[in-house]
């Protein structure tokens, strides 16, 4: 069908509308934890269910990234909302005060 409309050039927003409806009507919520060290799968999730309340009651598909540029700390990527505990922005705000 899409292919019949000449349409070809929308595959992908079509997909992406697609796995985003998906994911709302099966309550699945992304969350992008980022490291300075590799964590365990089973801390990840802790961290994410903890820091925010976009995660209560929802199945949270995970995805782990290690950036040693952070030192410490994580970050952490909720659909559009960003929890940013790291220890080099921590470090940036106090060279800002100072």
């Amino acid at each position: 069908m899409v292919i019949r409309r000449k349409r070809e050039k929308y595959i992908s927003f079509i997909l992406y509308s697609y796995v985003e409806q998906y994911k709302k009507r099966n309550n699945i919520i992304d969350v992008i934890i980022t490291t300075a060290h590799p964590i365990e799968e089973a801390t990840a999730y802790r961290i994410a269910e903890f820091s925010s309340p976009e995660t209560t009651g929802k199945k949270v598909q995970l995805t782990q990234l290690v950036n040693p540029a952070i030192i410490g700390g994580y970050t952490l990527r909720i659909n559009n909302i960003l929890i940013d505990a790291s220890l080099s922005r921590q470090i940036d705000d106090l060279k800002q005060i100072l």
